[in-house]
């Protein structure tokens, strides 16, 4: 029992690690100015086309508020470089 316990907490942990490696990932596609989207897209070093969806929906709520920071801060960024509404 104890060792079965083991060995589903080291896939999870594991699980869990490979999550943050494509999460680094993307942000750091996301620091070479590529579109959030594109970003986002597959990792093939670390993901199948199959993981590709499960990794998304663990990832997605960081994502989505990823996405709207990016956004937040785009808006703000146009509304200090046209401070008239031009």
């Amino acid at each position: 029992m104890a060792l079965k316990y083991r060995i589903e907490m080291k896939v999870a942990y594991k699980q869990q690690v490979k999550a943050a490696q494509i999460a680094l990932t993307i942000l750091k596609r996301i620091e070479s100015l590529i579109p959030f989207e594109a970003a986002c897209s597959r990792v093939f070093e670390l993901e199948s086309k199959d993981e590709l969806i499960i990794n998304r929906m663990v990832l997605s709520k960081y994502l989505n508020l990823l996405k709207r920071g990016i956004d937040k801060n785009k808006k703000e960024l146009e509304s200090l470089s046209n401070p008239l509404g031009e």
